[in-house]
C-alpha cells in the first residue's frame, strides 16, 4: 500500500469484496493497515441480482466481514439486465455502483483485488487480440477517475499466497461459477496455465513483460500529454478543438494517441478507437488540402484549415429521465444534478435529452440565442437540456430556464466530466 500513497492521516479506504478468495484477502489485509493508521477499511459487496442466490451470497459475505470486525455494505444492481455482453455489462455496473458510493461518502481509495494471475492472464488475453502497446502493460496499480482513486496492491502477488493467508487464519470464501466456466476467456486461459508456464509464459513472466510494457507506455503518456497541453482546448460544453500543427509537431504514435484520447472523452467512451478507423481519420487529417467532416467512435469531426472541431453526435445521444435531487452520468460525458424545490414540495421528473436548436428561436429567449450563436453549430444539438410535458425547461449551459414564477422552474448542475479523460494521470509503475 506504501507505493499506491500519498494517503491522508487515519485512511478510509473501500475494497471490492465479492466474497472470493483473492477479495476477502485483500479485505482483511486492507483493514489490518487502515486500522494501524488510525483509519479503516470498507467492504463494498455488489449484488449483480444475475444468479437466483446472489442476495443471499452477498448477505453471507457481508456477515463474514462483519464477523471479522470490517464494516460492509451491499450494493444491488438493479433494473433490465442486457441479453448479450452480460459480463463487461456487469462490470461497468460493479465499478459505476461502488464509484457513486465512494463518492458520496467522501471516500478517495477504492481498492480491488487483482493479482499475478489476473495481470498475465490481462495481458495474454490481450495479446490474443492483437491489442496495441499500451494494452500490453497490463493493469494499472493507481488509476484516477473523477471521484477516486482505483488500486491494485496485489499485482504482484500470486493468487495461491493470499489463498494460503486465508487458510491459516481459518477465513471461508465463496467461489463464483464463471470462474469455471470455459465461455469466458479468462476461464480457458486458466485451463492452459499449465502448458503456458512450460512454455516459459508463467504468470511471473507475463507480469515482468508487462511492466517493461507499462514503463514505456509511461513516457508515451508523458508525450501525448504535453502535445495535447500545447494544441488542444476541451470546452465545458463538451466538445474540443485541436489546432493542426498538433499533427505536423508531433510523430505519427503521439499524434494517434492524442486524437484517441480525444475522441474517447468528447465521444462517452470507456475504451480506446480501434486502430483501423482511428488510422483512416488520422491519415485524412494528415492531408493539409483536405477540409470537411467526418465521423468516429460517436464523434463528429470538423476539419477546417487550422484547426479540427471535434463535437458529439447528437444523434447517438441517448434520452433519460431524471428526477428532483438525483444525481447521474448522462452520456458519460456530462454529471448531472437537479436540484430540489423544498422538502413540502412533490419530486418531478423531467427528460433529460440533446437541445433541439429550433426551440431556442420558438421561446424567443434572446440571451439563450446570443449564447447559442458563440458556440459552433455542430455543438448546440449536443447540449444537454431538460424537458416536461410542456416543452423546454432549461439549458444550463446557455443560462436558460422558465421564468422563476413558472411551477416548471428547474435549477441544475451540469459538469463536464467523461468517463474517460482525454489527459489523465501518466500509467505509473510501482
Amino acid at each position: 500500500m506504501g507505493r499506491l500513497g500519498p494517503f491522508e492521516p487515519c485512511p478510509e479506504i473501500a475494497v471490492a469484496c465479492s466474497g472470493g478468495a483473492d477479495s476477502m484477502a485483500l479485505t482483511v489485509f486492507a483493514a489490518a493497515w487502515a486500522r494501524r493508521r488510525g483509519g479503516r477499511a470498507i467492504g463494498l459487496i455488489v449484488d449483480h441480482g444475475l444468479r437466483v442466490d446472489s442476495a443471499a451470497e452477498a448477505s453471507l459475505v457481508r456477515q463474514r466481514l462483519e464477523g471479522l470486525g470490517i464494516t460492509a455494505h451491499i450494493l444491488r444492481w438493479t433494473g433490465g439486465k442486457p441479453a448479450t455482453g452480460i459480463q463487461q455489462a456487469a462490470r461497468e455496473a460493479r465499478y459505476k455502483l461502488m464509484e457513486r458510493w465512494c463518492r458520496r461518502h467522501a471516500i478517495l481509495h477504492l481498492a480491488v483485488g487483482h493479482h499475478l494471475e489476473d495481470q498475465a492472464e490481462t495481458v495474454l488475453h490481450r495479446t490474443e487480440r492483437s491489442s496495441g502497446a499500451d494494452g500490453l502493460a497490463g493493469m494499472a496499480p493507481i488509476r484516477e477517475t473523477a471521484s477516486i482513486r482505483l488500486l491494485r496492491p496485489l499485482l504482484d502477488t500470486p493468487r495461491d499466497r493470499l489463498r494460503g493467508m486465508l487458510r491459516s487464519r481459518r477465513i471461508d470464501w465463496v467461489e463464483d461459477p464463471s470462474n469455471l466456466n470455459p465461455a469466458y476467456a479468462r476461464a480457458r486461459l486458466r485451463a492452459m496455465a499449465p502448458e503456458l508456464a512450460e512454455a516459459g509464459r508463467g504468470p511471473a513472466a507475463v507480469a515482468g513483460e508487462a511492466r517493461i510494457s507499462a514503463e514505456a507506455r509511461q513516457q508515451r503518456d508523458i508525450e501525448t500529454a504535453d502535445a495535447l497541453a500545447r494544441f488542444a482546448t476541451l470546452y465545458l460544453q463538451g466538445y474540443a478543438t485541436l489546432d493542426r500543427r498538433f499533427f505536423a509537431e508531433n510523430g505519427p504514435d503521439i499524434a494517434r494517441r492524442g486524437l484517441n484520447a480525444l475522441l474517447c472523452a468528447i465521444g462517452g467512451r470507456i475504451y480506446p478507437v480501434r486502430s483501423d478507423p482511428l488510422d483512416s481519420l488520422y491519415k485524412t487529417i494528415l492531408k493539409q488540402s483536405f477540409t470537411g467532416k467526418r465521423t468516429l467512435s460517436g464523434c463528429l469531426i470538423q476539419v477546417a484549415s487550422d484547426h479540427v472541431l471535434i463535437a458529439r453526435e447528437a444523434g447517438r445521444i441517448s434520452a433519460i429521465a431524471i428526477r428532483e435531487g438525483e444525481e447521474i452520468l448522462w452520456d458519460r460525458r456530462f454529471r448531472v444534478r437537479v436540484h430540489k424545490r423544498g422538502a413540502a414540495a412533490p419530486l418531478r421528473q423531467f427528460r433529460l435529452a440533446p437541445l433541439d436548436p429550433r426551440l431556442l428561436a420558438e421561446i424567443g429567449c434572446e440571451a439563450a440565442l446570443a449564447r447559442a450563436k458563440v458556440l459552433p453549430s455542430a455543438v448546440r444539438p449536443s447540449l444537454p437540456a431538460l424537458y416536461d410535458r410542456r416543452g423546454l425547461v432549461a439549458v444550463p449551459h446557455l443560462g436558460y430556464g422558465r421564468a422563476a414564477r413558472n411551477t416548471a422552474s428547474v435549477r441544475a448542475d451540469i459538469v463536464f466530466l467523461p468517463v474517460r479523460s482525454a489527459s489523465f494521470a501518466v500509467f505509473p509503475v510501482v
